[in-house]
């Protein structure tokens, strides 16, 4: 085995060329970020291949290193536009949004309580096809003032049938504030919506949901223990914020 001067096995982290190739690779994904359109992802990778063949056969090694590193920046940026593609095609249907829905799933993430009700992501298991794989869910509350009635409890793990109204994920564009349309791509999620009102709502028998939920579980048991020692407490969004990770409590004087 060999090792490196400091004593270790020598491997990618002391190795000066492995690192330059990784960040020509972290490069050419940063460059997907610049372009207002997808590139066709199979022809840049293609192309990225024939400059490592082109490398193989160069005389001089300066040559040889260079197009290696065009190669590495040229691989990122098939990679980014192929994650990208995905993540685009897995977006609500247009001929679906605005239509009312019957669907199943699993409550993921945290659900957050707001002053007019809930809101909270849904993993679909049964859905009509053009019904992507996340969604971003509001609840809201019937009725106004002492009559008002908040939608029932939904809990991270729980199985769920839901008459849902959908659309495509969009927001408001403003330079200066929160890009919440770049937040969902990022996140996943293929759509937004509301739970209409009506009998279809049921929760279902639990499905489990793997490591992940049972993670999300735990983060929200500790999320409700802050919650219930520190009621009234400004800082207690914060504290829950470096517990859990769960942001959403944070005001956002103290965000700013």
């Amino acid at each position: 085995m060999r090792v490196s001067s400091a004593g270790g096995p020598a491997g990618a982290g002391n190795n000066p060329r492995m690192r330059l190739l990784i960040v020509f690779f972290a490069l050419g994904i940063a460059s997907c970020q610049l372009q207002a359109n997808l590139q066709p992802w199979p022809f840049c990778m293609g192309c990225a291949a024939a400059l490592v063949g082109v490398a193989m056969i160069l005389p001089r090694k300066p040559l040889r290193v260079a197009t290696l590193w065009l190669a590495m920046a040229l691989f990122g940026f098939a990679y980014a536009n192929w994650r990208a593609e995905l993540r685009l095609a897995d977006r609500l249907a247009e001929h679906l949004e605005g239509q009312d829905l019957l669907l199943r799933g699993r409550i993921a993430g945290l659900p957050q309580v707001f002053e007019r009700g809930l809101r909270f992501r849904l993993e679909t298991q049964q859905a009509p096809a053009g019904v992507p794989a996340t969604l971003m869910l509001s609840w809201y509350a019937q009725g106004r003032g002492e009559l008002r009635q908040m939608p029932p409890a939904v809990h991270t793990g729980e199985t769920w049938q839901l008459a849902l109204r959908l659309r495509q994920p969009h927001a408001s564009l403003n330079p200066h504030g929160f890009d919440y349309e770049g937040w969902l791509f990022e996140q996943g999620i293929g759509a937004t919506g509301y739970v209409r009102s009506g009998p279809g709502n049921q929760r279902l028998e639990d499905s489990g949901g793997g490591l992940m939920a049972r993670v999300d579980r735990w983060r929200e048991q500790i999320r409700s223990r802050f919650e219930r020692a520190l009621p009234d407490a400004a800082g207690r969004g914060v504290l829950v914020a470096l517990a859990v990770g769960d942001q959403a409590g944070i005001p956002l004087e103290i965000r700013n």
